[in-house]
């Protein structure tokens, strides 16, 4: 390999404990987004925590093309029944989502939030809302 993946992932914006490759072929739920897995997944032994690689860097605040406020990632959306409102389907409320704070009821898979042509693909974590300007 080339590029292998790194052994152990320390990214607190996702999770509060250092993550640890597993470098088999095994089935999985990533907690991040919801969406199976099945090879490679890092994983938090005290948590039960599993997590594919590329939902370790998941944007905290984004801006998507099918609402007007930003949306912020969330861990755990909770009891209730969310519709994803970029593709119309169910959201399972125990893994990691985006929801709006300003709209209670509004939840997007992290997969659906982050595509291309959905997400502006900029970060705004860090930058007041009011501050922003439209391109």
């Amino acid at each position: 390999m080339r590029n292998p993946p790194p052994v152990d992932v320390e990214c607190l914006k996702t999770h509060e404990h250092q993550l640890h490759l597993v470098p088999r072929l095994i089935d999985f739920t990533c907690n991040a987004c919801g969406t199976q897995g099945n090879r490679n997944p890092y994983f938090c032994l005290p948590c039960n925590f599993m997590i594919h690689r590329e939902c370790i860097d998941l944007p905290r605040v984004i801006n998507i093309n099918h609402h007007d406020h930003r949306i912020s990632y969330t861990p755990y959306l909770g009891h209730g029944e969310w519709k994803c409102k970029v593709f119309r389907k169910k959201v399972e409320g125990f893994y990691g989502a985006y929801s709006c704070s300003k709209c209670a009821t509004f939840a997007v898979h992290a997969r659906c939030a982050t595509r291309t042509g959905v997400w502006d693909m900029v970060e705004r974590e860090g930058t007041p809302e009011e501050e922003e300007i439209a391109p």
